[in-house]
């Protein structure tokens, strides 16, 4: 079935469509977004709406209208996020606000939604193995005073590829135990840990895992 999961008409019609064919929803998992490239300087206001409006209220649009199905089953919704949604590294444009802003939202529909017996998780994998890795931003007007690694996955992070199939099988992991909040790759889960405890040490370690 195909919809604009950030209009709410097109939202509401898709899951009507949903309960007629399927009478039921077990799992939602959010993964559309969209990435950016730039520096807060450039960053528009414009630019940060339609991040925004892909990456966090298409999540709220589909996540409420699916409420209803998945109270009946006691389902999960999986929220997909990213290690930026965790830290605000360099180059990554409006990013890490909107992920930082869907990581909020997760925290808050789990808590609200618990009574109800539907778990809501968040999944913050770093970057994945793709094809057009390097290339992709080609298309999109990034400012020339950018260092080339901007361009990489990650904005140039010194964290692997992650192979999206095995992702997709913690996602299913994540279903099944019904986790909260699941980093990828997990090692980071320390790093991020000791940035949050100490800030200082924090920026420096985003500056040493990140080239430019």
């Amino acid at each position: 079935m195909v919809a604009d999961v950030t209009a709410a008409a097109s939202v509401e019609q898709l899951f009507a469509k949903i309960k007629v064919e399927f009478a039921r929803v077990d799992v939602l998992v959010n993964c559309v977004g969209q990435s950016d490239r730039g520096t807060i300087e450039t960053l528009t206001a414009d630019r940060l709406n339609d991040l925004f409006r892909v990456n966090v209220v298409s999540a709220l649009l589909c996540s409420q209208a699916a409420l209803p199905l998945l109270k009946e089953s006691r389902g999960v919704v999986v929220n997909i996020g990213s290690l930026a949604a965790k830290v605000g590294p360099r180059h990554l444009g409006g990013y890490p606000a909107v992920k930082h802003a869907l990581a909020g939202l997760t925290q808050q529909m789990r808590l609200e939604w618990r009574t109800s017996g539907v778990h809501v998780a968040l999944v913050n994998p770093g970057p994945l193995r793709r094809t057009d890795a390097g290339v992709r931003y080609d298309a999109q007007s990034i400012d020339a005073s950018l260092p080339n690694a901007a361009r990489q996955p990650g904005g140039g992070t010194s964290v692997r590829g992650l192979n999206p199939g095995w992702v997709a099988n913690q996602v299913l992991l994540v279903v099944a135990h019904r986790t909260p909040d699941l980093v990828l790759p997990r090692y980071v889960r320390l790093l991020i840990a000791i940035g949050h405890l100490i800030p200082r040490l924090g920026d420096r370690l985003l500056l040493w895992m990140t080239k430019g």
